[in-house]
């Protein structure tokens, strides 16, 4: 899969969203419990995954999150949680327009 594949990006971009979605709920499940382990853990990976994806407008919510998690000061993680939700509805919107400006490949010779 190259750097250019639309293909391989739409795949890309659908396995961080889906994997980030679910990390949030974990997130406001771990909140919610007073977990505070799991919330470290869970922000940790979620944190990484999006600064390797480029996604920095949610990163430095995902390390307050992971630090409130590895000191148990939980008395803002579901607020910054819903931060976190709200930053990626912002970058799903702006994944959604960039999908929508990937120029499809061109058919085959032998599909025509």
């Amino acid at each position: 899969m190259g750097g250019t594949d639309p293909e391989g990006i739409r795949e890309l971009i659908e396995l961080y969203r889906t994997q980030t979605s679910g990390q949030l709920k974990e997130l406001a499940a771990a909140a919610s419990a007073s977990a505070a382990k799991d919330l470290e853990r869970i922000a940790h990976k979620a944190a990484g995954a999006s600064a390797t994806c480029g996604m920095s407008a949610i990163v430095p919510l995902l390390r307050e999150l992971e630090k409130q998690g590895r000191e148990n000061h939980l008395d803002q993680a579901s607020e910054r949680v819903a931060q976190a939700e709200a930053a990626l509805s912002r970058i799903n919107a702006y994944l959604d327009q960039y999908l929508a400006s990937l120029v499809q490949p061109a058919p085959s010779a032998c599909s025509r």
